[in-house]
This record gives structure tokens, C-alpha cells and sequence, in this order.
């Protein structure tokens, strides 16, 4: 077991030079300096998709996806390493899911960074004018509930196409002949 859990940690350390280096550390990484066709992206622009960021409910999106992807990284885990306990994967748990919310800071300046890679000035200001607008907050407020029905409707579209998509591979594969 505790094999599995040195791989465990080897694997998340050195999936990238940059979290072995950051492993030791308690502080989050700073995010990258924020570059648009070898330009720095101007800090008035920064600011702005950040205040997107904000009235976006940014954090309460990555809150909501860290809970729906948790138990599928959980299951992997487990199943990838059956000899861990329990508590060991609850722990594994913990540290992961504390690890992801002490980041989410670096997480939303790398996030604003791409909003202001992608949109105008003037882009960004219409944008947060939708989002505090009446439609907006409403948009903001039934996008929990519209992601959990779009991810039923994801899973329920994604294996019907998997059992057809098997299907027609077998009745390809079945030689003339096979009574199965």
C-alpha cells in the first residue's frame, strides 16, 4: 500500500517540472505574466476580466465542478490502487480537494488572463453589464441546474452512442457463420 501511495504522490508531483518545484511550498503558484501577441495585456484589462471573474460566480463554478468530478477521480483512484483503505482515500480526498481550493485564486487570475487574451476592453464591460443585468443574474443563477441536466443528458446521449457504437463494431467483427 504504501507503494501505491508513492506512485500516487510521484504521479501528481511529477505530471509537471513546475509542481515538483511548487510540492514543498504552502504559498499558491503565481500565475504567468499575461501575454497577447507578445504584448503584455494591459492591467485596466486584467482588472476587468477579473471583476468577469466575480459577478460571474466564478468560485461557485469551480466549487460546483471539483464536486461533480471528485467522486469520478475518486473511483479512478480507488480503482487504480484497490489496496488503499478507505481513510487513505479519504485523505487523499481532503488534501487533493484543500489543495484545489487554496489554488483557486491562481486558477481565476489564469482564467481572467484568457478572458483578456480573447475579448476587448469594450467586450468585457458589455459582458459584465449582461451578467449584472436582470437576464444575467437569472442566466447566473439557473446555470447550476442547467449544468446538472446537460450532464444527465451528456451521460444518457454518451452511452446510448457507446452501446450503439458496439453494436455496429460487432456486427462488423462477426464472421459469417457465428451463432453469436
Amino acid at each position: 500500500m504504501i507503494r501505491t501511495v508513492f506512485a500516487l504522490a510521484a504521479a501528481l508531483m511529477f505530471a509537471s517540472p513546475a509542481l515538483a518545484d511548487d510540492a514543498a511550498s504552502d504559498a499558491p503558484p503565481a500565475p504567468p505574466p499575461c501575454i497577447k501577441d507578445g504584448a503584455t495585456v494591459p492591467a485596466d484589462n486584467i482588472a476587468l476580466a477579473q471583476n468577469i471573474m466575480t459577478v460571474t460566480k466564478a468560485t461557485d463554478r469551480i466549487n460546483f465542478i471539483l464536486d461533480a468530478m471528485m467522486p469520478m477521480v475518486m473511483d479512478m483512484l480507488h480503482n487504480s490502487a484497490p489496496d488503499l483503505s478507505n481513510d487513505m482515500i479519504s485523505e487523499i480526498r481532503t488534501a487533493l480537494r484543500d489543495e484545489m481550493e487554496k489554488n483557486v485564486p491562481s486558477f481565476l487570475a489564469a482564467e481572467a488572463c484568457v478572458y483578456a487574451q480573447h475579448f476587448t476592453a469594450d467586450d468585457m464591460k458589455a459582458l459584465i453589464a449582461f451578467y449584472t443585468s436582470p437576464a444575467g443574474e437569472r442566466f447566473l443563477a439557473a446555470t447550476p441546474d442547467i449544468a446538472k441536466q446537460s450532464m444527465a443528458i451528456g451521460r444518457a446521449w454518451g452511452e446510448q452512442s457507446g452501446r450503439a457504437a458496439l453494436a455496429r463494431i460487432l456486427a462488423k467483427l462477426k464472421k459469417p457463420g457465428d451463432k453469436t
